[in-house]
This record gives C-alpha cells, sequence and structure tokens, in this order.
C-alpha cells in the first residue's frame, strides 16, 4: 500500500495515515479487523478478495482462532457502519463460498508532495497513533486561535499551565486542541487524563497510572510506577476536571514534575491548583459583538460566540442552513446574556428545532431573573446554571425524572442500566427514546463502548447540575439501591464470567464499567442493607483485579469485604482473593490465611475457594523447595475441583511440571505442560492458556524442538495482546529472546531480555520462580558471547517501547 493514499467512495472517505472511517467529514467508530478488512477491500476495489486474503491480513499463521467467524464478525461490521444490506449491497458484495468484492466506485487520491520540513510517512502515522492518546472531537472547533497562540507560547517558555475557568467556558476542549497542535514536539506523544469520576485524592495516581498503561506492582505503588515511567520520557500530559482534587493534583503534579525534566502538564480546573511553577491561564468567553453593533447575517461569522451559535444551529436544524429562523439582533443578543460562554451557547443553540431565536432569548430573559436573587453563587456560575436550568425546564416530567435519576451513575451507562436504574423496567424501547431527547437536546452524550455497545454520559457540567436535581428529588438511597442491584446482578457471577469462553469479552466489559463497579462497591460495602451482597460483588470481582493487573485496588476492596463478612464462604473467597493480589504483587502469601480459607470450603463445601487455596500452598511450598507438599497439594486441589469448575484442575498441573522439572524429569514435566494446555483450551482460558504456553515453549526450547516452540509462543504473545496483559507480553518477549539466544542470536537476545525486564519494570511485576528457569537456561552463554556489550543491549532494550519490542521479536524469529 501506498503512504498515505485516501479512499473515497460514496459519502465516505478512508484515511490511512489517520487510520480512520469519516463520513460526509465526521469520523466513524470502527475496531481494527474491520478498518484492515475495509482496507483491503479498498485497495483491490472491484476484484475479489478471497477469505484467505482475510485470514492473512488480520492474523498470523500462528495464532490458534475462528477463521470463519472472525471474519463474518469483521464483514458484518464493516456493512454495519456503511449502512450496506447483504441482500441488497451498495458497498460490499458476497461472492459465495469465495470471498467478497467491493463493488462502489472508489477514488483512490495520493498522498501530496509533502512540504518542506514534513515529517515522512511513517513519522505521520507515528503522529497520528499518538493523537488518538486524545479524545476525538466530534463537532467542528469554533475560534480561539489568538488563545490558543498565547498558549503555545506560555507552554514553550515553561512547564505546567493551568486553564481556569468556569464550567462550560471550554477548558477540556481548549487543552485538546492545545495538546493536538503539539503532537509533534513530544517524542512520547500526548495523553489526557479526565479525573471527573475520580472521587479520591488518592486514586490519582492511579487514574494516571490507567491512561499510560502502567501499573503498580510488588511494593510500589501506583504513584511511584508513574514517576518511574515518566522519568525519562518527553510527554505532555493533560490532567483534565482537577477541581474537586485540588490538593492532590497539586502536590502530585509537582513531583512529577520534579521526577521527569521532559514531561510538560496542562491542567484544566475551576480553581488554580496554586502548585510551584504553575502558570495560570484564565479561559476567557468567546468574543461577543460590541453590544451597539447593528448586526447582519454575515456579521454573525465575525465574532466566536455568534458563529459558534451559527454552527451548532445549523447541525440542529438545517433550515438554518438558509439562515432563515436565525435572526442576527436576537443571536447577538442571547450569545450576550450567555456571556459568550461555549456550553452555555451551545444547549441554546440546539433549541433552534422548536424555537426561533425571538423566543429563545424570551425564554433566557425570564429564567435570568428568576436566578439573579443567588447571593451566594459567583455570576459566571449563576449564569451556566441559568442556562442548563432553563434547559431543563424544557423538559418534559418524565424526561425531567430521568434526567436527575442518570445523575447517579458516576460516569457512563448503557441502555440497560439506565432502564433498570432509573425507568424501573426492563424494557429497553421507552428507555431509548428518552437518552434520545436528551442526547438531542445536548444534555447528554453518546460514547463508544465495548465491541459495537453504545454507552451515554453527561458533560461535567451538566452532570453536577443532575445531582443536584438529585439531592432535591430525595430518591438518591433508592437509586443507589436500584444502582448497587444493577451491578450485583450483572457481575454476582463474576468469577465464572471470567474463567471461559467470554473472559475477553467479559474484562472489556467491567473496564468500560469500572466507575459503576467502584460507586456499587462503595454503596454496598456501607449499606447495612446491602453489606452482604457487597462483600459477594467484591469477591465476584477477584479475577477482574487480578487479570487487569489492579492488585492494589483489588486489595484494598477485600480488605473492606473481609471486615465485613463472617464465617463463612465469603470470607474464605476474600481471603483466597486478597492472598492472590499479595502474589501478583511479589509479596509471600501468608499460609495462615489460606489455612483459614480451605477449612472453611470445607466445612462450607466450596470447591472453589478450597482448591484455589490448596493451589496457593502449593505455590508457597514450591517456592521454598518443599517440593513432596507442593506435589500433595496441588493433586489435592484438583481433587478438591472434581467437576473442573474453578480452575486449580488445569492450574494445578502447572506446580506438578515445575516441580518434574526441578527433579530432573522435563519428559514428565512437558506432558503436565501439555495436560494443562489442553484443558484450558477445552475451556477457553486465554489467560491461563498464555502462561502455560511460555511454560511448554521454554521446555521445548531445551529439548530443541524450536518449530513447536515459535509456535507456542508466538500463540501466548498473541493471547496477551488480546487480554492487554502487560505482564503476559513481558513473559512472551522474555521466551522469544530465549528462542533466539538457542538459535545463537545473542545481541537480539539481550535486547529482548532488556525489553522485557522494562515492560515488567513498568507494571511492578517480576518474573516468579515457575518461570525464571526458561532465561537462566541461555544467560550465561549469551553475556559470555557479548561481554561488556550484553549490559548496553539489555539497556537499550528496556528503553524500547513495547510495541517495537513486539515487532523485533517477530521480525527476527521469522528470518
Amino acid at each position: 500500500m501506498d503512504d498515505g493514499p485516501l479512499f473515497r467512495f460514496g459519502e465516505f472517505e478512508c484515511d490511512t495515515v489517520a487510520y480512520e472511517l469519516r463520513r460526509r467529514g465526521r469520523r466513524r467508530a470502527l475496531a481494527r479487523q474491520p478498518m484492515e478488512v475495509l482496507l483491503l477491500l479498498l485497495e483491490r476495489s472491484g476484484a475479489l478478495v478471497s477469505r484467505d486474503d482475510i485470514a492473512r491480513r488480520l492474523w498470523p499463521d500462528s495464532v490458534f482462532v475462528d477463521v470463519d467467524a472472525g471474519i463474518h464478525s469483521a464483514i458484518l461490521r464493516v456493512r454495519r457502519v456503511l449502512g450496506d444490506r447483504p441482500e441488497s449491497p451498495k458497498f460490499v458484495a458476497t461472492v459465495p463460498g469465495k470471498g467478497y468484492r467491493f463493488i462502489a466506485p472508489v477514488w483512490r487520491i495520493a498522498a501530496t508532495t509533502p512540504e518542506p520540513g514534513t515529517p515522512p510517512p511513517a513519522l505521520r502515522r507515528a503522529f497520528a497513533s499518538r493523537r488518538r492518546a486524545l479524545p476525538a472531537e466530534l463537532t467542528s472547533f469554533v475560534g480561539r486561535a489568538q488563545v490558543l497562540e498565547v498558549l503555545r507560547q506560555h507552554l514553550a517558555a515553561t512547564r505546567f499551565v493551568s486553564l481556569v475557568g468556569t464550567g462550560g467556558v471550554g477548558k477540556t476542549r481548549l487543552a485538546i486542541r492545545l495538546a493536538a497542535g503539539c503532537v509533534e514536539t513530544f517524542r512520547d506523544g500526548v495523553s489526557l487524563v479526565d479525573l471527573a469520576a475520580v472521587r479520591d485524592a488518592q486514586l490519582i495516581p492511579e487514574a494516571i497510572a490507567a491512561r499510560l498503561g502502567v501499573r503498580e506492582g510488588a511494593r510500589r505503588s501506583a504513584r511511584d510506577a508513574i514517576l518511574a515511567y515518566l522519568g525519562t520520557r518527553e510527554l505532555l500530559l493533560v490532567l483534565d476536571t482537577c477541581e474537586h482534587l485540588l490538593d492532590g493534583c497539586a502536590s502530585l503534579t509537582e513531583e512529577l514534575l520534579s521526577a521527569a525534566p521532559g514531561l510538560r502538564v496542562i491542567a484544566t480546573s475551576r480553581e488554580a491548583l496554586r502548585a510551584r511553577g504553575e502558570v495560570v491561564f484564565q479561559v476567557p468567553p468567546l468574543s461577543l459583538p460590541p453590544t451597539s453593533a447593528v448586526l447582519s447575517q454575515t456579521c454573525l461569522h465575525a465574532y466566536e460566540s455568534t458563529q459558534l451559535f451559527v454552527d451548532r444551529a445549523r447541525a440542529v436544524d438545517v433550515r438554518s442552513e438558509q439562515q432563515r429562523a436565525l435572526d442576527p439582533a436576537s443571536v447577538g443578543r442571547i450569545c450576550h446574556r450567555l456571556d459568550g460562554v461555549p456550553l452555555a451557547i451551545e444547549l441554546a443553540a440546539s433549541q433552534v428545532g422548536v424555537l426561533t431565536t425571538e423566543q429563545i432569548e424570551r425564554k433566557l430573559e425570564d429564567r435570568f431573573g428568576l436566578l439573579s436573587g443567588s447571593r451566594t453563587v459567583v455570576p459566571r456560575q449563576r449564569t451556566l446554571e441559568a442556562t442548563v436550568d432553563w434547559s431543563y425546564e424544557l423538559l418534559s416530567e418524565q424526561e425531567r425524572r430521568v434526567f436527575s435519576r442518570l445523575a447517579v451513575f458516576p460516569s457512563s451507562w448503557t441502555i440497560e442500566a439506565a432502564a433498570r436504574v432509573c425507568v424501573g423496567s426492563d424494557s429497553s424501547d421507552d428507555t431509548l427514546d428518552l437518552l434520545s431527547r436528551l442526547v438531542k437536546k445536548s444534555l447528554i452524550t453518546i460514547v463508544d463502548g465495548p465491541g459495537e455497545q453504545r454507552r451515554y454520559r453527561f458533560l461535567e457540567t451538566v452532570h453536577h447540575y443532575a445531582r443536584q436535581r438529585l439531592r432535591q428529588s430525595e430518591e438518591g438511597d433508592v437509586l443507589r439501591d436500584r444502582h448497587f442491584e444493577f451491578f450485583y446482578t450483572a457481575f454476582r457471577d463474576g468469577l465464572r464470567l471470567l474463567s471461559g469462553p467470554g473472559e475477553i469479552d467479559g474484562l472489556r466489559r467491567l473496564q468500560a464499567d469500572h466507575d459503576n463497579i467502584r460507586a456499587a462497591l462503595e454503596w454496598g460495602l456501607s449499606s447495612p442493607a446491602q453489606v452482604s451482597k457487597g462483600v459477594e460483588l467484591a469477591t465476584a470481582l477477584i479475577w477482574f483485579w487480578v487479570k487487569r493487573g489492579l492488585f492494589e485496588e483489588g486489595r484494598r476492596w477485600l480488605e473492606r469485604a473481609l471486615a465485613l463478612a463472617g464465617p463463612g464462604v465469603l470470607r474464605a473467597r476474600a481471603l483466597v482473593g486478597r492472598e492472590h493480589m499479595h502474589y501478583w504483587q511479589g509479596r509471600d502469601i501468608d499460609s495462615s490465611a489460606m489455612d483459614e480459607a480451605l477449612a472453611l470450603g470445607h466445612e462450607h463445601h466450596d470447591p472453589w475457594s478450597t482448591s484455589f487455596a490448596l493451589f496457593a500452598r502449593a505455590l508457597v511450598d514450591f517456592e521454598c523447595g518443599q517440593y513432596d507438599n507442593a506435589t500433595a497439594r496441588a493433586l489435592a486441589a484438583r481433587a478438591a475441583d472434581a467437576a473442573g469448575e474453578a480452575g486449580p484442575n488445569r492450574a494445578a498441573l502447572l506446580v506438578l511440571g515445575n516441580v518434574s522439572l526441578v527433579r530432573g524429569d522435563p519428559t514428565r514435566a512437558l506432558q503436565f505442560f501439555d495436560e494443562s494446555i489442553a484443558l484450558l483450551r477445552q475451556f477457553a482460558e486465554p489467560w491461563g492458556l498464555s502462561i502455560l504456553l511460555t511454560l511448554a515453549a521454554g521446555l521445548r526450547l531445551q529439548r530443541e524442538a524450536f518449530d513447536e516452540a515459535q509456535a507456542q509462543a508466538a500463540e501466548a504473545l498473541s493471547l496477551c495482546e488480546a487480554l492487554d496483559d502487560p505482564r503476559g507480553i513481558a513473559y512472551g518477549l522474555d521466551i522469544y529472546a530465549s528462542l533466539l539466544a538457542a538459535r545463537g542470536d545473542a545481541a537480539t537476545a539481550a535486547r529482548l531480555w532488556g525489553a522485557a525486564d522494562g515492560v515488567l519494570a513498568t507494571v511492578g511485576g517480576s518474573f516468579v520462580p515457575t518461570t525464571r528457569w526458561i532465561r537462566a537456561h541461555y544467560l550465561e552463554s549469551v553475556v559470555a558471547a557479548l561481554g561488556d556489550e550484553y549490559e548496553s543491549l539489555t539497556a537499550e532494550g528496556r528503553a524500547t517501547p513495547i510495541d517495537d519490542a513486539i515487532a523485533l521479536a517477530r521480525a527476527c524469529v521469522r528470518c
């Protein structure tokens, strides 16, 4: 494919540099696999694209996947986003038994000759990838040219700029536009962290770490992890919505800037952080026409505020394209009444479809008169509150009730959640209608969820207003009960959900509702009426915290659950869960806690806690060199889980295999590993499968079965990428390095070992005793071959970005 072509067809264009699909200039969300299929069809427009062609584009030969189902899903998503029907296609036609063909005319526009100094295509694609770390701009950006220029100068001269102003003045949008214009300046790109849903200042480091892909680990907090991660990087960090966390944001920002000389920070807040080195920029309202000006239609585009009103009004009502409904004088007065605040102007303009500008102006006058008596509120807050309050008054009684009830969600929500929590029914049809009406009135927005799921959320200023209305309604506790019940019901079976065929989808669902889960746990563990279910929900989420690397957060919730749980199954599971968090953090497992969990599991006939307590004790025994005890407890764990539902039925074989290995019987060890792999495939558990594939590949390497080892290492790495599991990726890079060491490529092996160590350092992990033997087998020969060069090569590897390390591993192994 040529560098940087643009494909145009119908109302669509596909930009290969920005890696996005647009319809009439607006971005349409499309995941990686369907995007790759669409690009392949466009590249071969009019020609047959076979299913084998698509499979080669999407998956390496070494990856085990249901190809037919994967292709069908990708084609279905392409057709859905294009509005295409298979029975009467306009774009993608099925060729029965053979493949697909793109049948619409396609115009391929080659990349233009770049201006001197323009980065080459590969770098432009890298910059586009870095921009994707920022939220997409779904509407046009109006004005602010002079403000942006001043801010660029401030950012060039200082390392910390705060954008301060009233809610709705456009701080976030301005920060995103400023950051997007600086992408090429920062080697490691830009990243925005939305702190709106964070209510505890202690969780600010976790929020930043999650956005950067950094995890806390062994004896290192999230704060220490991000300090280590940012120390050598050149990055622009945007901290959005800091006003409710001023002290925490200030102290952390000072610490980050001191530790990371290549870091610059933009913060948005309604109040200055008052941190050392902070340059405070008061974000002004949009420019307004003079009150004495006589405005014409043309003059509406001369001022930022009136231009924004016209732009948003056109998006609501196509008649305003001819400007029949827009009276210039009324538009000017409306913008003055709203003090040039962008959110207020957008809310007013959203009513153009049902009201004339004169009617909008009169209603604004009424609402401001009503609210002007509140002397305890600063004027700019009074203005915005008046605007939102006025929009609220335009709602029907049913819309108002749902609007305030939606405030119970701390972040985003689904139609199903809104139906159960806010409407009190399982019917989604009426709820969809209500949500759609609120979207059209600019009171809530649509955001992408996992897969093709549609989710909804408030703008934060509107969310604040809705929370006030909810408090006034006295429905808060009832709705928090409903909220808790919905998420308790959705995820009470989390242990099973994340231990089978739905593991990856389940993790994505839980991640999308992470803020809701936190709110549900907080209510469940503090409400006397819900405490038992709250403890149950905490124990159901053990695998979510383990498989997402949220070990410290999981430990804290489980500690709270243990303080409330009586002697029974839930206490046993909470004990097992807490010790799992300790194990992955690199701490010692508390044997007495596992003995208590084992006793409770036996007493209450719970195979999950019984088998996992035995499995944890087996790991402790193995690491202490007590191999007979480790074997006995691993076998007991399998026996306790005779139905094969809990996991040790498969995982215990890992212990048995390692015991055989240290006792000098690699053949028996490989049999145990292969048996576990077969069981993990049978139960469709990719997370556990990736671990056992890595161990089996390491052992096959030592037996010089290179082709089999390479296939298993490739599959393990692909699974960890799909799981978004940095720990697993580090283990995968480690096995690739050993594979290259076995083939005599000592230099690349050293680089990849360094890369693996770098990834683990980022997430605070380490190689556990059951895996260290893989590298140890080859380390001495590699160090001997490289001499002093070994240290410099591993240091080079540690500095290599994770995606580059993965690409290097795959490229060198294929050579």
